[in-house]
């Protein structure tokens, strides 16, 4: 997670928003629930890619939604189809929400 935060700060150009403040462990793990999905792209064990989004129960139906909060590829392997990958991937993980 950490990789990926450091890969989205020099993807969107803001190193100190995804850099200066990292959250801790517990926090992280935190994350790891139903309501967040992190994917991440890796070429020879280094990040390149990364999908952040969060489930968002309805309140209209019982139902959910995926929202897509950012999604970033490492400059240098930009074009290479690991953006359409990730959302490839998170179509899968949705189908199984």
């Amino acid at each position: 997670m950490r990789a990926m935060l450091a890969m989205f700060g020099e993807a969107f150009g803001d190193v100190p928003t995804f850099s200066e403040a990292p959250p801790g462990q517990a926090y992280l793990r935190r994350l790891g629930s139903d309501a967040f999905i992190a994917l991440a792209a890796l070429k020879d064990g280094a990040v390149v890619g990364g999908l952040a989004a969060y489930v968002l129960s309805k309140f209209e139906q019982e139902r959910s939604e995926i929202c897509i909060y950012d999604l970033a590829v490492s400059e240098a392997r930009r074009r290479q189809g690991i953006a359409t990958a990730l959302l490839m991937e998170l179509r899968r993980v949705a189908a199984r929400t």
